[in-house]
């Protein structure tokens, strides 16, 4: 059993390129909504930030390719801070 909260963690300044709560998976057989919910739990004990962040679940199988999972909606809300 890993340390309570995100698997990875950044520093304010860091959040500024990098907007997200990263939950870390690496298992055969993953529950990718057990998964993610996971996540989404971990990013709302973080609080509010500016920039805001979002739940990122990255996950892979042995061996496998590495893979990022996010809720559709924020996925349109960070094109649209990018995107002209």
């Amino acid at each position: 059993m890993g340390s309570p909260g995100a698997d990875i963690w950044l520093s304010q300044k860091a959040r500024q390129p990098f907007p997200f709560e990263v939950e870390v998976k690496n298992v055969e057989k993953l529950n990718v909504h057990k998964a993610f919910q996971q996540a989404i739990q971990h990013w709302q004990k973080t609080g509010e930030y500016d920039p805001p962040s979002y739940p990122l679940l990255v996950h892979t199988k042995n061996r496998g390719e590495l893979l990022a999972t996010l809720r559709f909606d924020d996925l349109l809300e960070l094109l649209k801070r990018v995107l002209p």
